[in-house]
């Protein structure tokens, strides 16, 4: 093949080392990946309100619904001024692996001192007794708010 009346160099030997070499970072990437025992993570975004304000400050815990294992990931996120989180496993705001999960929420008064009062009294603390649960998809997963009761 020609370009410009010049025969393309990029052929055989050439074509094969360049494709070559931009692939090795991407298989090493993928095997990286699989060794540091990292599962897929999906862009996970949700509201935390408590009557139609938003619960800024609160910190929100994904538990997986099917794990009793310690050790399970459990992604988390901090809520914002606008009652807006964005969950996080292993990189700030990366999200979390797919499944069934069981939540917990817990919004610490601002100024509370060294052992601050839980504004929300305790009542969504444990995941097993908040009854709020989340889906996250395989792919970006925006959740239902969630409205809570003081």
């Amino acid at each position: 093949m020609s370009l410009h009346g010049h025969t393309c160099g990029w052929r055989g030997p050439r074509l094969f080392a360049w494709a070559a070499a931009l692939a090795l970072p991407i298989v090493c990437c993928v095997s990286c990946a699989k060794k540091n025992g990292r599962v897929p993570v999906y862009p996970v975004h949700g509201q935390v309100f408590v009557r139609d304000k938003p619960a800024t400050r609160a910190f929100v815990v994904f538990h997986p619904a099917d794990s009793v294992d310690p050790q399970a990931l459990r992604p988390y996120g901090h809520v914002g001024e606008d009652g807006s989180f964005k969950l996080t496993t292993y990189d700030a705001d990366d999200g979390a692996p797919a499944g069934e999960y069981q939540v917990s929420i817990v919004w610490l008064a601002p100024g509370g001192g060294e052992d601050p009062p839980d504004l929300l009294k305790g009542r969504y603390r444990n995941p097993a007794d908040s009854h709020l649960k989340a889906t996250v998809q395989e792919g970006p997963t925006e959740l239902a708010p969630f409205k809570l009761a003081p």
